[in-house]
């Protein structure tokens, strides 16, 4: 998404009715491909009640010794490399601008692997989801580059919550 580009967020109901589907095909493929790695929808289009835009973002968790073959399928295939200076040996990020797929590859149990924690702490504590929509709202119709310094804050708090909770790696 392009820093310039103007926020939407779509209430839950229509959200959810424009990805039905969208995430178990993704899932199936890169299933087919690798069908030990655990594939996972880690977005908001995967929380009940959230809104969002319409995009969906999956995590792709793997062992370190299946990381490498699972990178070089992804930049082989019609996935773009993103934000590649944050890259690392247990981490990588891809988008398919056609379906508007974020797709997160981490190595299970690394520092980088806490994607599917995010989602699970935002259903299990409707407080925090309720500040992380009101936050939503208040971007709406402004700019991407701005909310995402906002949302990067917001999202560093609830990532230090989660390490701490479950003993994670920092």
């Amino acid at each position: 998404m392009e820093h310039t580009e103007i926020l939407v967020f779509l209430p839950p109901e229509q959200l959810q009715e424009k990805v039905k589907g969208i995430f178990e095909k993704e899932r199936q493929i890169i299933k087919k491909h690798f069908p030990d790695v655990d594939v996972q929808n880690v977005g908001s289009t995967a929380i009940p009640g959230a809104m969002g835009k319409f995009d969906i973002d999956i995590q792709i968790r793997v062992t370190q010794e299946q990381f490498s073959d699972v990178m070089d399928w992804m930049r082989e295939g019609c996935f773009a490399a993103k934000n590649t200076d944050c890259w690392t040996e247990q981490y990588g990020l891809f988008r398919n601008e056609e379906n508007y797929i974020d797709y997160n590859v981490t190595v299970i149990d690394s520092k980088h692997d806490i994607f599917h924690h995010i989602r699970d702490y935002l259903i299990e504590h409707p407080a925090v989801l309720q500040k992380y929509m009101e936050l939503k709202m208040s971007f709406q119709g402004k700019t991407y580059g701005d909310y995402r310094s906002v949302r990067h804050k917001f999202f560093q708090r609830i990532r230090k919550r989660i390490r701490k909770l479950k003993n994670l790696s920092q």
